[in-house]
């Protein structure tokens, strides 16, 4: 919030004078000018280049980087747990490849994602997490091989031992249960390989930022049918953002058996550590952004956070029969959140200038999950139609200890000035305000059928019971909540193909997402409740190099909580979410040696009935209009094929920057940024990537981590590189 004081004409400092203004906007622009001139000249002298006759492959990738044979089919969509093209599943979907993901050189699933899909990503709690929207609805579940991997919060995600990425569009409570309506992100890891291959890489980048990735694989028993496989990587970097350093490790064994042709036994091991510098961002002042895009608003010796994360996933993959195979695995998570830092409070006109009142903050928070899941699946003829069956049951067990203190502003400022920043205050002492311990069990049984109809009819049917049992209390507010309930969660869609090319889909789901907490009378809060309508349609050319997907879809979300007026700590469901829109995406291979890809997505997205925020607001970070566009290009230089450039531009229109009573005005302003990707292949054992992130060094707002205190500036143009042997 901002607070002025009365009578006060005091003016806000930092603005430069309008000579100077002028004068470094036209070296801006001139700047902007000339890298997008020289981008273009590289992209001119590619395709003019000339290209490897009858080649339709980028550079060889080795065996390490791709060894599930689930990958080499690019039509079937794997979250979906349907063994069919994706022209015969009513769902939209976004799907990103290992050779992508390799090429682009993101190391992290939040900018990959904001690049390459319709997903907005943001980060939350000082950075030190990630939020992921999908069709104006935030905290998008992410599921790791068809698993939740998203229970509570977990470090931001390395890419290193990532095959694959989809997002699916739409509710998906009646396959994967509780969470927003929007969508799902489902990546897949990669698997043990018999062939023996090592990747070495060494990355480095601007501010600082260097990265050592080691990705091993090879059989570790021929006879017995046992490989194994070692990833790891370990960074560390500055930021563009004073102060604001981070340093991660992430190790990840993996074993798979295979005793029979018929069976399978994979296990994998994760840990990563994260340590870094909590960061809230930057600040609106009266709805404009005055400050830098590397001011630093907290204390650089006071805000270190270190996050611990501990994965262990095990499955077992039985075909019974030719068409029938048993999916039981298991998937347990720990993860430690120790930190402390300086939270901002309110801005306030001092006599000596602006100023930020801040609060000393320190947190302990401890999460362990478990889950264990089986399937059954397979072909099965029944009233004279194939059916596509999928059986499942699952148990779900989360156990989350939060401790949280905080100083009191009003007692110690610990201000801090806006545009003259002293830093070096020795923080208050912050008194507990929260002590929590939330436990959550979960049973649910599954079924999903495709039933193919004829060649031109598609209908699925899907239906979930959860039967979810939460309890919590709090030491500091003496409340406790206990409660159980009984969900069911629908799923219907049709597919009409008339053509082999063409497929019309229209689909209806349902889904549920319990709220933790308690209402001004006491009772328990009931789950939030979502209802989604899609219809679309999906063609493609007789060569399978053009593509179109087009889909409109309509989400209502009720029983919405929001914080209960009058009585803090307590919580109210009257508030509803809808969201109408529609997605546009085109993908094209004119040539083996390009490959385009665009996309627009169309979002129109209010709250209602909330009794503090006005009907027809916005929901917080949700643009209306998205854009991108991806394209990349293969050339030769001294062999076939050994060099890919790529280029990806993105735009967003404004979006809602709080949702505090008194801010919603706030708007943060459109954004266009693109990114350049170049891949040279010296030879099967050495490659090198370069990239340059916002190449025009677009100056922008992000995102809102939660209001117009919490506002994470974009990165300015970024140059990275890395350097891989493969032997």
């Amino acid at each position: 919030m901002v607070a002025l004081g009365a009578g006060s004409t005091a003016s806000l400092r930092g603005p430069e004078p309008l000579g100077a203004g002028s004068l470094a906007r036209l070296r801006r622009s001139a700047m902007t000018l000339s890298r997008v001139v020289v981008v273009g000249v590289l992209l001119m002298m590619s395709i003019f280049a000339s290209p490897a006759a009858g080649s339709d492959t980028d550079r060889d990738i080795p065996n390490v980087l791709v060894t599930d044979k689930r990958l080499d089919s690019p039509d079937e969509l794997l979250g979906s747990k349907i063994p069919l093209p994706a022209s015969d599943v009513p769902v939209s979907a976004e799907r990103i490849d290992a050779d992508v993901i390799a090429r682009t050189g993101f190391n992290e699933l939040g900018p990959l994602l904001q690049a390459m899909t319709s997903t907005v990503a943001t980060p939350t709690e000082g950075g030190a997490f990630n939020d992921f929207a999908l069709r104006g609805f935030a905290e998008t579940p992410v599921y790791r091989n068809g698993i939740n991997d998203s229970l509570g919060q977990t470090p931001t995600r390395s890419l290193a031992n990532v095959a694959l990425i989809e997002v699916l569009k739409g509710p998906y409570g009646a396959l994967y249960g509780p969470g927003e309506p929007g969508g799902s992100i489902n990546f897949v890891t990669k698997k043990p390989a018999p062939v023996a291959a090592t990747d070495l890489a060494i990355g480095f980048g601007s501010y600082g930022e260097f990265d050592l990735r080691l990705d091993s694989t090879r059989s570790l028993a021929p006879s017995a049918n046992v490989d194994y496989r070692f990833i790891a990587e370990r960074e560390q970097s500055d930021s563009f953002r004073d102060f604001v350093k981070r340093e991660r490790l992430f190790v990840n064994p993996m074993l798979a058996w295979r005793p029979a042709a018929d069976l399978r036994f994979d296990a994998a091991f994760e840990y990563i550590t994260d340590k870094r510098l909590l960061d809230s961002g930057v600040v609106a002042v009266e709805g404009e952004f005055p400050l830098a895009d590397d001011q630093f608003l907290g204390e650089p010796s006071s805000g270190v956070a270190q996050i611990d994360g501990y994965t262990f996933q095990a499955a077992t993959l039985f075909q019974m029969r030719p068409d029938w195979q048993l999916d039981l695995s298991i998937n347990g998570q720990k993860t430690r959140l120790e930190g402390d830092g300086a939270e901002p409070d309110e801005t306030a006109l001092a006599a000596g200038g602006m100023i930020l009142k801040r609060s000393a903050t320190r947190r302990a928070e401890l999460l362990h999950v478990l889950v264990a899941q089986a399937e059954v699946s397979g072909t099965k003829p029944g009233f004279g139609v194939p059916h596509h069956l999928l059986l499942g049951i699952s148990a779900t067990g989360v156990n989350e200890d939060v401790t949280f203190l905080a100083s009191d502003p009003g007692a110690n400022a610990f201000a801090i000035d806006l545009f003259a920043p002293l830093y070096g205050q020795a923080p208050p002492l912050p008194e507990l305000e929260r002590e929590s311990h939330d436990q959550t069990r979960q049973l649910s049984v599954y079924a999903q059928d495709l039933l193919r109809v004829g060649e031109r009819w598609r209908v699925l049917l899907g239906l979930r019971y959860d039967h979810i049992e939460q309890s919590g209390s709090d030491l500091v507010s003496r409340s406790r909540f206990d409660k159980s309930l009984d969900e069911l969660s629908p799923r219907f869609g049709i597919v009409f193909k008339p053509s082999p090319a063409w497929s019309w889909f229209t689909s209806y789901s349902g889904s549920i997402d319990p709220n933790e907490g308690l209402q001004p009378n006491g009772s328990g809060l009931d789950p939030t409740e979502s209802e989604a309508v899609e219809a679309g349609i999906k063609w493609h050319s007789s060569s399978a190099s053009v593509a179109v997907n087009a889909s409109v879809f309509a989400i209502r979300q009720t029983n919405v909580t929001t914080d209960a007026p009058g009585n803090p700590g307590f919580e109210i469901q009257s508030a509803e979410q809808e969201s109408l829109g529609a997605d546009f995406e085109f993908r094209a291979d004119p040539r083996p040696w390009l490959s385009v890809t665009a996309r627009y997505s169309f979002i129109e997205a209010q709250i209602i009935n909330d009794p503090v925020i006005s009907n027809g607001t916005t929901p917080l970070n949700v643009a209306k209009h998205q854009m991108g566009a991806l394209a990349f290009i293969r050339s030769s230089i001294l062999n076939p094929d050994d060099l890919s450039i790529g280029m990806s531009l993105n735009y967003l229109s404004d979006r809602q920057g709080s949702l505090e009573p008194t801010e919603l005005d706030l708007k943060l302003p459109d954004y266009f940024r693109g990114d350049v990707f170049i891949s040279w292949t010296h030879s099967r054992a050495l490659w090198l990537d370069f990239g340059i992130e916002n190449f025009t060094d677009e100056n922008y707002i992000r995102g809102s981590q939660s209001d117009g205190l919490h506002l994470t500036p974009g990165t300015p143009l970024t140059v990275r590189g890395r350097i891989t042997w493969s032997f």
